[in-house]
Protein backbone atom coordinates (compact mmCIF):
# COMPACT_ATOMS: atom_id res chain seq x y z
CA UNK A 1 0.00 0.00 0.00
CA UNK A 2 2.78 2.41 0.94
CA UNK A 3 4.59 1.52 -2.29
CA UNK A 4 1.56 2.65 -4.31
CA UNK A 5 1.12 5.79 -2.20
CA UNK A 6 4.78 6.67 -2.74
CA UNK A 7 4.33 6.45 -6.49
CA UNK A 8 1.23 8.65 -6.24
CA UNK A 9 3.12 11.27 -4.25
CA UNK A 10 6.04 11.12 -6.66
CA UNK A 11 3.71 11.62 -9.60
CA UNK A 12 2.18 14.70 -7.95
CA UNK A 13 5.59 16.20 -7.16
CA UNK A 14 6.88 15.45 -10.64
CA UNK A 15 3.86 17.17 -12.18
CA UNK A 16 4.45 20.24 -10.02
CA UNK A 17 8.16 20.25 -10.87
CA UNK A 18 7.46 20.07 -14.58
CA UNK A 19 4.93 22.91 -14.27
CA UNK A 20 7.55 25.06 -12.56
CA UNK A 21 10.21 24.39 -15.19
CA UNK A 22 8.41 24.55 -18.51
CA UNK A 23 5.36 25.96 -20.25
CA UNK A 24 3.42 24.18 -22.92
CA UNK A 25 3.10 26.06 -26.19
CA UNK A 26 -0.41 27.06 -27.12
CA UNK A 27 -1.56 26.11 -30.61
CA UNK A 28 -2.04 28.92 -33.08
CA UNK A 29 -3.67 29.04 -36.46
CA UNK A 30 -1.21 29.07 -39.34
CA UNK A 31 -3.36 31.41 -41.35
CA UNK A 32 -6.22 33.79 -40.79
CA UNK A 33 -8.61 36.12 -42.55
CA UNK A 34 -8.02 39.84 -42.21
CA UNK A 35 -10.89 41.69 -40.60
CA UNK A 36 -9.97 45.05 -42.10
CA UNK A 37 -8.45 46.46 -45.25
CA UNK A 38 -4.65 46.60 -45.49
CA UNK A 39 -3.60 50.23 -44.94
CA UNK A 40 -0.81 50.08 -47.55
CA UNK A 41 -2.33 47.33 -49.72
CA UNK A 42 -1.19 43.70 -50.03
CA UNK A 43 -0.21 43.21 -53.69
CA UNK A 44 3.56 43.28 -53.05
CA UNK A 45 5.92 42.32 -50.25
CA UNK A 46 6.57 46.01 -49.48
CA UNK A 47 2.84 46.71 -49.24
CA UNK A 48 2.23 43.71 -46.98
CA UNK A 49 5.19 44.61 -44.78
CA UNK A 50 4.10 48.24 -44.39
CA UNK A 51 0.54 47.17 -43.61
CA UNK A 52 1.81 44.76 -40.96
CA UNK A 53 4.14 47.42 -39.55
CA UNK A 54 1.22 49.83 -39.36
CA UNK A 55 -0.70 47.31 -37.25
CA UNK A 56 2.10 46.05 -35.02
CA UNK A 57 4.32 49.11 -34.54
CA UNK A 58 2.60 52.32 -35.63
CA UNK A 59 -0.64 51.32 -33.91
CA UNK A 60 1.06 48.93 -31.51
CA UNK A 61 -0.23 50.56 -28.33
CA UNK A 62 -3.81 50.49 -29.58
CA UNK A 63 -3.51 46.88 -30.75
CA UNK A 64 -1.83 45.72 -27.54
CA UNK A 65 1.63 44.77 -28.80
CA UNK A 66 3.39 47.87 -27.45
CA UNK A 67 3.23 49.01 -23.85
CA UNK A 68 1.18 52.14 -23.17
CA UNK A 69 2.99 52.81 -19.88
CA UNK A 70 6.59 51.76 -20.60
CA UNK A 71 7.51 54.31 -23.23
CA UNK A 72 10.67 56.21 -24.13
CA UNK A 73 10.69 59.93 -24.86
CA UNK A 74 11.47 60.31 -28.54
CA UNK A 75 11.20 56.55 -28.94
CA UNK A 76 8.53 53.89 -29.16
CA UNK A 77 6.55 51.81 -26.69
CA UNK A 78 8.26 48.72 -25.29
CA UNK A 79 7.06 45.59 -27.16
CA UNK A 80 5.65 42.76 -25.07
CA UNK A 81 7.07 39.28 -25.54
CA UNK A 82 4.66 37.08 -23.56
CA UNK A 83 1.62 36.96 -21.37
CA UNK A 84 3.54 36.96 -18.10
CA UNK A 85 0.83 35.13 -16.13
CA UNK A 86 1.63 32.09 -18.28
CA UNK A 87 5.40 32.48 -18.54
CA UNK A 88 7.19 30.48 -15.86
CA UNK A 89 10.64 29.95 -17.33
CA UNK A 90 13.11 31.30 -14.77
CA UNK A 91 15.13 34.03 -16.52
CA UNK A 92 12.11 35.51 -18.29
CA UNK A 93 9.57 35.34 -15.46
CA UNK A 94 8.33 38.83 -14.66
CA UNK A 95 10.06 40.42 -17.64
CA UNK A 96 7.96 42.69 -19.81
CA UNK A 97 10.10 42.22 -22.89
CA UNK A 98 13.25 40.52 -24.18
CA UNK A 99 16.28 41.48 -26.25
CA UNK A 100 14.81 39.46 -29.13
CA UNK A 101 11.62 41.57 -29.12
CA UNK A 102 13.67 44.78 -29.12
CA UNK A 103 15.96 43.45 -31.86
CA UNK A 104 12.92 42.66 -33.99
CA UNK A 105 11.62 46.17 -33.35
CA UNK A 106 14.88 47.74 -34.62
CA UNK A 107 14.99 45.45 -37.68
CA UNK A 108 11.34 46.18 -38.53
CA UNK A 109 11.88 49.93 -38.16
CA UNK A 110 14.95 49.82 -40.39
CA UNK A 111 13.05 47.88 -43.04
CA UNK A 112 10.17 50.35 -42.80
CA UNK A 113 12.48 53.35 -43.22
CA UNK A 114 14.15 51.70 -46.22
CA UNK A 115 10.80 51.16 -47.94
CA UNK A 116 9.63 54.70 -47.12
CA UNK A 117 12.91 56.12 -48.47
CA UNK A 118 12.49 54.26 -51.77
CA UNK A 119 8.83 55.32 -51.99
CA UNK A 120 9.83 58.97 -51.42
CA UNK A 121 12.29 58.69 -54.32
CA UNK A 122 9.63 57.16 -56.56
CA UNK A 123 11.55 53.89 -56.93
CA UNK A 124 8.60 51.84 -55.66
CA UNK A 125 4.92 52.44 -55.08
CA UNK A 126 3.52 51.42 -51.71
CA UNK A 127 0.00 52.74 -51.62
CA UNK A 128 -3.18 51.28 -50.21
CA UNK A 129 -6.72 52.34 -49.54
CA UNK A 130 -5.83 54.64 -46.65
CA UNK A 131 -2.06 55.21 -46.62
CA UNK A 132 0.77 56.02 -49.05
CA UNK A 133 4.42 55.40 -48.07
CA UNK A 134 5.61 58.20 -50.36
CA UNK A 135 4.06 60.73 -47.98
CA UNK A 136 5.64 59.20 -44.87
CA UNK A 137 8.91 60.29 -43.27
CA UNK A 138 11.86 58.15 -42.25
CA UNK A 139 13.01 58.15 -38.64
CA UNK A 140 11.52 55.08 -36.98
CA UNK A 141 14.93 53.34 -36.90
CA UNK A 142 16.29 56.06 -34.64
CA UNK A 143 13.21 55.80 -32.42
CA UNK A 144 13.48 52.02 -32.20
CA UNK A 145 17.20 52.16 -31.39
CA UNK A 146 16.57 54.76 -28.69
CA UNK A 147 13.90 52.51 -27.21
CA UNK A 148 16.29 49.55 -27.09
CA UNK A 149 19.16 51.65 -25.77
CA UNK A 150 17.03 53.12 -22.99
CA UNK A 151 15.30 49.93 -21.87
CA UNK A 152 17.65 47.03 -22.64
CA UNK A 153 21.24 48.25 -22.38
CA UNK A 154 22.13 48.51 -18.65
CA UNK A 155 23.50 51.69 -17.17
CA UNK A 156 25.59 49.67 -14.70
CA UNK A 157 28.16 47.46 -16.44
CA UNK A 158 30.18 46.26 -13.44
CA UNK A 159 29.65 42.55 -12.68
CA UNK A 160 26.93 42.38 -15.33
CA UNK A 161 27.88 38.85 -16.42
CA UNK A 162 29.38 37.70 -13.13
CA UNK A 163 27.58 34.62 -11.87
CA UNK A 164 25.82 35.31 -8.61
CA UNK A 165 25.33 39.00 -9.30
CA UNK A 166 21.72 40.22 -9.29
CA UNK A 167 22.51 41.91 -12.63
CA UNK A 168 23.69 38.70 -14.24
CA UNK A 169 21.63 37.07 -16.97
CA UNK A 170 22.00 33.84 -14.98
CA UNK A 171 20.28 35.35 -11.95
CA UNK A 172 16.80 34.05 -11.10
CA UNK A 173 15.37 35.55 -7.94
CA UNK A 174 12.20 33.49 -8.37
CA UNK A 175 13.98 30.12 -8.09
CA UNK A 176 13.68 30.12 -4.31
CA UNK A 177 9.91 30.54 -4.65
CA UNK A 178 9.76 27.44 -6.86
CA UNK A 179 11.74 25.41 -4.32
CA UNK A 180 9.54 26.62 -1.46
CA UNK A 181 6.42 25.66 -3.41
CA UNK A 182 7.73 22.14 -4.04
CA UNK A 183 8.78 21.76 -0.39
CA UNK A 184 5.35 22.88 0.83
CA UNK A 185 3.50 20.61 -1.61
CA UNK A 186 5.66 17.60 -0.76
CA UNK A 187 5.38 18.17 2.99
CA UNK A 188 1.58 18.29 2.81
CA UNK A 189 1.42 15.12 0.72
CA UNK A 190 3.78 13.25 3.01
CA UNK A 191 1.93 14.41 6.12
CA UNK A 192 -1.16 12.69 4.78
CA UNK A 193 0.75 9.41 4.57
CA UNK A 194 2.33 9.88 8.00
CA UNK A 195 -1.04 10.64 9.60
CA UNK A 196 -2.58 7.53 8.08
CA UNK A 197 0.30 5.25 9.09
CA UNK A 198 0.49 6.62 12.65
CA UNK A 199 -3.19 6.19 13.59
CA UNK A 200 -3.50 4.69 17.03
CA UNK A 201 0.22 5.03 17.71
CA UNK A 202 1.88 7.24 20.26
CA UNK A 203 3.61 9.75 17.98
CA UNK A 204 3.62 13.49 18.62
CA UNK A 205 2.70 16.08 16.00
CA UNK A 206 6.26 17.39 16.14
CA UNK A 207 7.61 13.91 15.36
CA UNK A 208 5.16 13.46 12.50
CA UNK A 209 6.17 16.80 11.01
CA UNK A 210 9.85 15.88 11.37
CA UNK A 211 9.34 12.64 9.44
CA UNK A 212 7.52 14.49 6.65
CA UNK A 213 10.23 17.17 6.56
CA UNK A 214 12.99 14.54 6.45
CA UNK A 215 11.56 12.75 3.42
CA UNK A 216 10.46 15.90 1.61
CA UNK A 217 14.09 16.92 1.13
CA UNK A 218 14.81 13.58 -0.51
CA UNK A 219 11.78 13.84 -2.80
CA UNK A 220 12.34 17.46 -3.84
CA UNK A 221 16.14 17.08 -4.00
CA UNK A 222 15.87 14.33 -6.60
CA UNK A 223 13.35 16.36 -8.61
CA UNK A 224 15.48 19.52 -8.55
CA UNK A 225 18.53 17.49 -9.57
CA UNK A 226 16.53 16.06 -12.47
CA UNK A 227 15.47 19.58 -13.54
CA UNK A 228 19.02 20.88 -13.18
CA UNK A 229 20.31 18.18 -15.53
CA UNK A 230 17.86 19.20 -18.22
CA UNK A 231 15.12 16.61 -17.48
CA UNK A 232 16.79 14.17 -19.89
CA UNK A 233 16.54 11.06 -17.73
CA UNK A 234 13.34 9.02 -18.01
CA UNK A 235 11.18 10.26 -15.14
CA UNK A 236 9.39 6.89 -14.88
CA UNK A 237 12.68 5.23 -13.93
CA UNK A 238 13.30 7.90 -11.29
CA UNK A 239 9.81 7.37 -9.89
CA UNK A 240 10.28 3.60 -9.73
CA UNK A 241 13.66 3.87 -7.97
CA UNK A 242 12.37 6.35 -5.42
CA UNK A 243 9.32 4.18 -4.77
CA UNK A 244 11.52 1.15 -4.11
CA UNK A 245 13.80 3.19 -1.85
CA UNK A 246 10.89 4.58 0.18
CA UNK A 247 8.84 1.39 0.39
CA UNK A 248 8.20 0.77 4.09
CA UNK A 249 10.61 3.49 5.21
CA UNK A 250 7.96 5.93 6.48
CA UNK A 251 6.25 3.18 8.47
CA UNK A 252 9.62 2.17 9.86
CA UNK A 253 10.41 5.76 10.86
CA UNK A 254 7.09 6.07 12.69
CA UNK A 255 7.72 2.78 14.50
CA UNK A 256 11.18 3.96 15.54
CA UNK A 257 9.65 7.00 17.25
CA UNK A 258 7.07 4.74 18.93
CA UNK A 259 9.86 2.47 20.21
CA UNK A 260 11.77 5.50 21.44
CA UNK A 261 8.74 6.65 23.40
CA UNK A 262 8.20 3.17 24.88
CA UNK A 263 11.82 3.08 26.07
CA UNK A 264 11.47 6.48 27.68
CA UNK A 265 8.44 5.30 29.65
CA UNK A 266 10.19 2.22 31.01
Amino acid sequence: MQFKKSKTILAAILAAAMTCSAILPTPASAAGTRTKEEAYGDATYAQRFMSLYDDVITNGVTNGYMSSTSTVSGGLGVPYHAVEDLCVEAPDYGHETTSEALSYLVWAAAMRDNIVNKANKGEIEVKGATKDASTDSVGDTAKAWKTMESTMIPDVQAQFMQKGSSLSATSSSEWEQIENYLFMLTHNLLMGVVEEKSKGLEVTEEEKSFIADFYKYGFVGVMLDWIGKGMKEDYTEITDRMSVTLDGSITNSIQNFVNLTDKAHK
